[in-house]
């Protein structure tokens, strides 16, 4: 849920992150996940404002994402990031990787269209992306 802050209110943010803490405090598991991995404290620092500190988690989540449309996402949130702390360097890396990723996107999405495929993420390969056959477009009967 933290993952769309955009859409949330700061009391939805506090509520979210209490109850995760809580969680985390009787699950070890669920501790060892949000100390170990950045997905979820860089989710929480950009909905809260810790721009500066969402940044090298960001960075490092990056580093273990694979797909496309998820890495498109990151680099955005490290754009504003960055934006917002002032780090043009990071800025510029940021906008520089979410330009590539946009144009392979659609280029992926234009050779879907002309072939008659569509892409999308396998979980059963974790694959970023896989093809599949596109549905046929419906045709209504003749009267």
């Amino acid at each position: 849920m933290i993952r769309n802050y955009k859409a949330l209110t700061p009391d939805q943010i506090a509520s979210i992150n209490a109850e995760v803490e809580k969680l985390a405090a009787v699950n070890p598991d669920i501790r060892n996940d949000i100390d170990s991995l950045p997905r979820y404290r860089a989710h929480y620092y950009m909905a809260t404002g810790r721009y500066a500190e969402a940044i090298p988690l960001i960075k490092a989540h990056i580093a273990d994402e694979k797909g496309l449309p998820n890495r498109r996402q990151l680099y955005d949130m490290l754009a504003e990031a960055a934006r917002n702390t002032g780090d043009n360097g990071t800025l510029v890396e940021a906008l520089s990787e979410y330009n590539k990723i946009l144009a392979e996107l659609n280029a992926i999405s234009a050779s879907h269209c002309r072939y008659g495929t569509m892409w999308t993420h396998s979980p059963r390969t974790n694959s970023p992306l896989s093809l599949r056959p596109a549905r046929p477009r419906y045709t209504p009967p003749e009267r």
